[in-house]
């Protein structure tokens, strides 16, 4: 039970939110910048569908955090095995 307590602590303190609100905004931005406009749009329409689910702000905005990098991962631009741009 004291892993559920220590959960419960961390999904509500203040402290907690505003380091995911921080990170969160300096992604999108980061996404902004790069030109990675499908990321930044896919983090806004995840974030409100995630909304609808709960109304823990911490949540809110840490699933769409995790799901566009992962995503993003996914999609990089890395080609294996290319010599020459031809």
């Amino acid at each position: 039970m004291k892993f559920n307590s220590t959960v419960t602590s961390l999904l509500t303190n203040k402290t907690v939110l505003n380091v995911v609100s921080f990170i969160a905004l300096l992604n999108v931005i980061g996404y902004a910048v790069m030109e990675k406009i499908n990321n930044v749009l896919f983090f806004i329409v995840l974030a409100i569908l995630v909304k609808y689910f709960s109304k823990n702000m911490i949540i809110v905005l840490g699933v769409p955090l995790i799901v566009v990098n992962l995503l993003s991962l996914k999609s990089g631009s890395v080609f294996e095995g290319m010599e020459t741009n031809t």
